[in-house]
């Protein structure tokens, strides 16, 4: 293959090589902004997730009209909910884990007890709007926002 170029004929390099690696630098180029976007959201996210896992374990109540909800939290990953209402017929708790992604939390039910718990599974998923000592306040994916205190 070498013989067959002549030697009086100059070869250009123009950029340092082929024109493959050309567009494959400006490819990259083009993409580094969204690239760098996406990293730093995702840096947020993770930090803003680090934050409301420090914060969120304890125990947060909700009173209501005619019961009163009780979360508590454990560092540990796990939870129980409990409902008291003012029918004792109602009374339940539920238990399993929690974790906290993307800004939002899940609690996950794997086991239940009294009078007509909620199911087991994933109990609760909610976008953390709002937390600090005392109010977690939170937005279900039904668009209802919502709240704890402790």
């Amino acid at each position: 293959m070498a013989l067959s170029v002549p030697l009086s004929r100059p070869t250009l390099r123009v950029g340092g090589g082929s024109a493959f690696y050309v567009r494959q630098h400006y490819t990259l180029m083009k993409y580094t902004p969204v690239l760098l976007a996406l990293s730093l959201f995702l840096t947020a996210c993770s930090h803003h997730d680090a934050e409301f896992t420090k914060q969120i374990p304890g125990v947060w109540k909700q009173e209501l009209r005619s019961s009163t909800n009780t979360l508590t939290i454990v560092p540990d990953g796990s939870f129980a909910f409990s409902r008291f209402t003012t029918n004792a017929d109602t009374t339940f708790t539920n238990a399993g884990t929690w974790m906290i992604r993307d800004g939002g939390i899940v609690l996950t039910a794997t086991t239940r007890s009294g009078a007509h718990p909620l199911s087991l599974g994933v109990l609760f998923k909610a976008d953390i709007i709002h937390l600090d000592d005392h109010t977690w306040v939170f937005k279900m994916d039904d668009g209802h926002t919502n709240s704890f205190i402790r």
